[in-house]
């Protein structure tokens, strides 16, 4: 599993290989956190909350699983910082997120907006998963 970020003119480019599909979604979503976020302190204020998506296919559920980090990164009183568990079942995704409750110093280390299907690929290249993904920043 490996990833990274690359400017893409005014945007955000994330390049990510893995062994499987469901390592490369999570792979990504273990990216764009650390992007937002750093890497995660230890916090005695976490907990685990719980996303499934379902989409007609792998792109847009791609879309979908980032765009969803961003949003619960930006409300509510809490802010996602990693990946517990991950499942990728078809269209299906489920996973658990660690989080903590944001207090002083929540800011995101770096403006995020979205997940774009602009030069969005997904596909495997003989054996490996691919994906870049261009985020509007």
């Amino acid at each position: 599993m490996q990833y990274q970020w690359i400017d893409h003119d005014a945007d955000m480019l994330l390049e990510v290989a893995a062994d499987s599909c469901e390592r490369l979604f999570e792979c990504a979503g273990t990216a764009l956190l650390e992007a937002l976020w750093g890497v995660p302190p230890s916090s005695e204020s976490q907990f685990t909350s719980e996303i499934r998506l379902q989409c007609e296919d792998k792109v847009d559920l791609l879309v979908a699983w980032l765009n969803e980090l961003l949003f619960l990164s930006e409300t509510g009183n809490s802010r996602p910082r990693s990946i517990e568990r991950f499942r990728l079942a078809g269209n299906n995704l489920h996973a658990f997120l660690i989080c903590e409750t944001k207090g002083a110093g929540s800011e995101p280390v770096r403006d995020i907006k979205a997940a774009t299907y602009h030069d969005l690929a997904v596909e495997e290249v003989g054996g490996e998963w691919r994906a870049r993904i261009v985020f509007d920043v």
